[in-house]
């Protein structure tokens, strides 16, 4: 290990560094961890909107059509509830399957 003593360049306070340490083994994260927002904002933003669904939020939308849309029996808030927790647990489902951990070597 090595220790240095370095100064700031603006004010000349000393201070010392953290001390460095030989690399050791690097893993890459799970798949669903690269590039997450690019692969998860579609995702956020319909939850957000089954959210808001479920809220009521769009039951005055079209003269309130939606408001009063059944699909079997079921209103349409429901609907937004239930394909909401479908995807919530798909999500987790996903999670728990796909285990993809390597250790990196040298150019990966």
């Amino acid at each position: 290990a090595i220790k240095t003593k370095v100064k700031r360049q603006s004010d000349n306070l000393p201070y010392e560094l953290v001390e460095i340490e030989p690399t050791s083994s690097f893993y890459r994260a799970e798949e669903y961890h690269q590039r997450y927002w690019e692969k998860q904002r579609l995702r956020a933003g319909l939850a957000v909107l089954l959210v808001a669904g479920a809220s009521g939020a769009y039951d005055d939308f079209g003269g309130g059509v939606i408001g009063n849309f059944e699909l079997g029996g079921l209103a349409f808030d429901t609907i937004c509830n239930a394909v909401f927790l479908v995807g919530a647990g798909w999500m987790i489902l996903e999670r728990l399957v796909v285990r993809d951990v390597r250790e990196l070597k040298s150019g990966d």
